[in-house]
């Protein structure tokens, strides 16, 4: 019995296992089944993205960095762009050529030398991944002129073979500039106002500058195939590069300017026949240049500072000159930087002399190069640079109406009656001023702008003074005065009387004794002075336009008008033609002088030698500008009535010992 049940359990347990084993079998099948499925999945999508595996015009199926060689010459697939357009390097003997885009169904030739290769994109995707192109290229190398031989006789033509079935026209995708563009090297596009040119290249791309009017507007980089924009005060310049080889430095395509405001196109006109030479009439003289043409270079070969596109060197006063690149025909770029920042672009050529004025927190800066040598063969430039301080500005005179009248002159002749004596003593801009004294005591001064009449009234009295024609370049016054006596109804008649000094000198009262008088030289031009003591513009003796409109003080980084002049600065006054100006005050003692960081002016009351400035730190300077030779000059010392440019490296002050 026991037998018995051992048996049935054992056959129970192998029912279990059984069943155990098939339930098992089961799923195993279904993960097998599964993964099955998946890796049909994968392979039919990879199937359905990957390249196709033949081409299908007996060419080569490229995928991006792949390549194809014919002789000396091999074409690599670069990349595939948006409109499966094909970008393809073209090499010869594993150096670079050019690179050329060609669009899907489209092709595209390269002639190097005589030898054509030519590029056949039958089909391409840039969706796919690798991107891809079916690609067929062809060398057609130029055989050599065979040797003469007598000409065989030609045999019969034969019948005409059948003409192929025109090609599909291709679908409507953007069409791509074609080669026979324009050159982009060299002076470039030229239209609108607007030069595009090659400057350079980046990795194998050509980097375009865009100036308009001759200004530099900016750069941009210009893959082949592609259209960059460049915007401008409203104006749009659009630049396709269908062709471009890094190894010539050549670009080609198509550039068009769209203006903010269009400009007419002029209507074409045929060349006009040849016509007799017109005589010659009279003319105004010519007006020159606003741009004056670079110098010839005054510097030779071997003179001066060898650069690389890159390399620079410091020519002081914080200006460093930088080459930036060297293009054919021996042009080239430089660029201007001041304190590390950059502060313009000079474009000029191998030989030339060009300058450059750059505004800075010390004032303007002249920037001369020299290019002596160097050029498109070298690659580089053999330059010689300096910077030089620029003077004050040179605002300009105002333009009045000039007014002629028969009235008398009244320069160098003064009205002198009833104990007044009426003078013209300077100009303020155009207009004259008088000095109006009564028995040799100062009155006023008046200020008579040209067809006006001016009252002045003195206890009493009236006297005016009427302009009716004045040039203050020319010193030239004329005009009416008339005096109404307190005590006379009838308005006295105005005499006038010769000076016995033609250039009207003032009538001051004779200085006090503990006063002292100074004259000051003025030259044409700009001169830079100083006074020992303090004055008052208005009441110095000059024989020309001293006047306030006509002096600059420097402060800070800009110019005022001073109405008051004082010790320890220096001035600036322009002058039309040589004069003087007498200035009496006591002297004046000062021996500190507190100054900015940076450029400032100084002065000096008494001799002081360079060796006896102390307590500053004098970084540049002190430089005298010589009024005569129209320079600047390194001051050996410093002395009265001169005025100085001194520069410091912190605020401080200044001490002078005598």
């Amino acid at each position: 019995m026991i037998k018995n049940q051992i048996e049935s359990q054992v056959e129970k347990n192998g029912e279990c296992l059984k069943t155990f084993l098939s339930k098992f079998n089961n799923v195993i099948n279904m993960k097998i089944l599964t993964l099955f499925i998946l890796a049909i999945s994968l392979l039919a999508n990879f199937a359905f993205a990957a390249a196709p595996t033949a081409s299908s015009c007996g060419g080569n199926v490229l995928t991006a960095g792949q390549s194809v060689a014919q002789g000396d010459y091999s074409v690599k697939l670069v990349s595939v762009y948006s409109g499966n357009l094909a970008a393809f390097q073209i090499f010869k003997n594993g150096q670079s050529l050019t690179l050329k885009s060609v669009y899907s169904g489209q092709t595209g030739t390269y002639n190097d030398n005589g030898n054509t290769i030519s590029i056949q994109t039958c089909s391409a995707s840039n969706s796919d991944s690798p991107k891809w192109a079916d690609t067929k290229v062809s060398v057609s190398v130029l055989s050599p002129a065979p040797s003469p031989s007598p000409a065989p006789t030609p045999s019969p033509s034969p019948s005409p073979a059948p003409q192929p079935a025109p090609a599909p026209s291709p679908s409507p995708t953007a069409t791509p500039a074609t080669c026979d563009a324009p050159s982009l090297s060299g002076s470039g596009y030229n239209a609108n106002g607007y030069t595009v040119r090659v400057a350079t290249f980046t990795a194998g791309n050509p980097v375009l500058q865009v100036l308009k009017n001759g200004n530099h507007v900016t750069f941009v980089v210009a893959p082949v195939g592609s259209t960059q924009t460049v915007s401008n005060s409203g104006d749009s310049v659009q630049v396709n590069v269908c062709e471009a080889s890094s190894s010539a430095r050549t670009a080609k395509g198509t550039v068009s300017v769209s203006l903010a405001t269009p400009v007419p196109a002029p209507s074409p006109s045929p060349t006009p026949a040849p016509q007799p030479a017109p005589q010659p009439t009279p003319s105004p003289a010519p007006i020159p240049a606003p741009s004056p043409q670079p110098a010839p270079s005054t510097c030779s070969a071997g003179s001066g500072t060898v650069l690389t596109p890159g390399a620079y060197v410091d020519l002081g006063n914080d200006v460093r000159l930088v080459l930036v690149n060297v293009y054919s025909s021996d042009y080239l770029s430089l660029q201007v930087k001041y304190k590390g920042e950059h502060k313009g672009f000079i474009y000029t050529r191998v030989g030339q002399n060009v300058e450059k004025t750059i505004t800075t927190d010390s004032g303007d800066l002249k920037v001369s190069v020299n290019v002596c040598g160097g050029g498109s063969a070298a690659h580089n430039a053999e330059v010689q640079a300096g910077v030089t301080v620029q003077s004050a500005p040179q605002p300009q005179p105002t333009t009045q109406p000039v007014l002629t009248c028969d009235a008398s002159s009244l320069i160098g002749s003064d009205y002198v009656a009833n104990g007044y004596v009426v003078k013209v003593v300077t100009f303020a801009g155009s207009n004259p001023v008088f000095q109006v004294l009564k028995d040799g005591n100062h009155v006023t001064f008046v200020t008579v702008s040209v067809g006006t009449t001016q009252t002045v009234s003195n206890n009493g009295d009236s006297i005016q003074i009427n302009v009716c024609e004045a040039n203050a370049v020319q010193n030239v016054v004329k005009g009416t005065i008339s005096v109404n006596l307190v005590n006379s109804p009838q308005p006295t008649p105005a005499p006038i009387t010769n000076s016995t000094n033609t250039t009207a000198p003032v009538e001051t009262i004779p200085p006090l004794p503990e006063q002292t008088t100074y004259v000051l030289t003025m030259h044409r031009g700009w001169n830079l002075f100083s006074v020992p003591f303090s004055v008052n513009v208005n009441r110095v003796t000059s024989t020309c336009a001293f006047y306030p409109s006509n002096i600059f003080e420097y402060v800070g980084s800009s110019y005022e008008h001073p109405s008051s002049l004082n010790t320890g600065k220096g001035f600036w006054f322009r002058t039309f033609n040589e004069c003087t100006v007498t200035i009496s005050g006591e002297q004046s003692e000062s021996t500190q002088l507190n100054l900015n960081a940076g450029w400032n002016t100084i002065s000096v009351t008494q001799p002081v030698a360079l060796s006896s400035l102390s307590t500053c730190n004098i970084v540049k300077g002190p430089f005298e500008y010589d009024s005569t030779a129209r320079r600047w000059n390194v001051a050996s010392s410093l002395e009265p009535l001169k005025g100085y440019f001194v520069k410091v490296s912190d605020a401080c002050t200044l001490s002078l010992e005598q």
